[in-house]
């Protein structure tokens, strides 16, 4: 059953590049999150079926799908082998942009020994079928943290991945590991190439709409959690710059590095990020809250603090076919935010 839960829209106006703790109330609009389904583990990837059912992951290892019409959850079968534990497990979900046609769904997962993955297989009915492995980090170690692997597709429909450092901060700087990288590839894995470097734990990805403006979120060590655009070629720093602690080795900037659009100290815990009615809102895990980013070109001008007070682990958001602003979170809630109900 749906249940609603009631809350002020509290909009906190924040720096471009601190927390915004102490920041003054700027806005205040009523509106609720709407929770459409219930469950106990992480959610941490979904995507809109064109019948309007949604499909969604589960990190425990679980693919389903869950149908409004009839309110009811059904199992997908299929997926390969999957390691599960501490943050990996079966992570981000992304349908091909031409879904109605290929049936394509691409999934991001720990392989067993520990491996970043991407996987695709044809979604037939309960089925995954001729699931394909298209790419592998190749890196099997025994962190169970740091895994990144968020999936967007660009126009052109490239395939952008990102993977986290896996607990070994020096890989990020190694150009022969594809840890602590975004890579970009064809739909089929082919034409695979290292796009980005530097990278601590991204869990975010999002094109701007309009544009090739890739954007991402990553998480620091503690605090220095960064928001930043990626270009062919460009290093991030990680773990040489960072505005977290310890200090990385070259300090907080250095030549040669890309200093973030923004960042957060204390840290946020960044994870999903998308593009609604022209902001960027970012899943926030600490302080359980949505960060609603606005920018001038490539300058963050304000920053809103949502929902702090409705207690969840924001995990994912995705703008719905409604035209309504979907999300899901660490404790298996998936839902929408809509309007309140008006007072008499």
């Amino acid at each position: 059953m749906h249940f609603l839960i009631f809350i002020l829209f509290f909009a906190i106006a924040c720096s471009n590049n601190d927390s915004g703790s102490d920041a003054p109330q700027s806005q205040q609009e009523n509106t609720q999150l709407e929770v459409l389904l219930d469950r106990s583990d992480v959610i941490w990837g979904f995507d809109f079926l064109p019948d309007k059912r949604i499909i969604f992951t589960e990190r425990s290892g679980h693919l389903l799908v869950w149908d409004p019409n009839q309110n009811s959850t059904s199992d997908i079968s299929g997926l390969p082998p999957i390691s599960s534990s501490g943050e990996s497990g079966l992570l981000d979900l992304e349908l091909h942009p031409n879904f109605d046609s290929n049936q394509l769904v691409y999934f991001c997962y720990s392989e067993p020994g520990r491996t970043i993955a991407l996987g695709r297989g044809e979604l037939n009915e309960s089925t995954l079928n001729n699931v394909q492995k298209l790419f592998s980090a190749n890196n099997a170690n025994s962190s169970s943290i740091h895994f990144g692997c968020r999936i967007e597709f660009d126009d052109a429909g490239k395939v952008f991945l990102s993977l986290g450092d896996q607990n070994e901060p020096s890989r990020a700087q190694d150009s022969n590991s594809f840890l602590g990288k975004i890579v970009r590839m064809n739909d089929d894995g082919s034409g695979l190439e290292i796009w980005s470097s530097g990278h601590r734990n991204v869990q975010g990805l999002a094109i701007r709409p309009g544009t090739n403006d890739l954007f991402e979120v990553e998480h620091g060590p503690t605090g220095g959690d960064e928001l930043n655009i990626i270009e062919q070629g460009n290093n991030y720093g990680w773990p040489l710059v960072t505005r977290g602690e310890p200090a990385g080795e070259l300090g907080q900037s250095a030549p040669g590095f890309v200093d973030p659009l923004a960042s957060w100290t204390p840290a946020i815990a960044p994870s999903g990020i998308t593009f609604y009615q022209g902001d960027l809102y970012i899943a926030c895990l600490r302080g359980r809250q949505i960060r609603r980013i606005s920018l001038d070109g490539s300058t963050v001008t304000n920053q809103e603090i949502l929902f702090s007070d409705a207690g969840y682990r924001f995990r994912n958001l995705r703008p719905g076919p409604d035209g309504f602003l979907y999300f899901s979170t660490d404790s298996g809630e998936l839902g929408r935010i809509v309007p309140s109900v008006s007072s008499p």
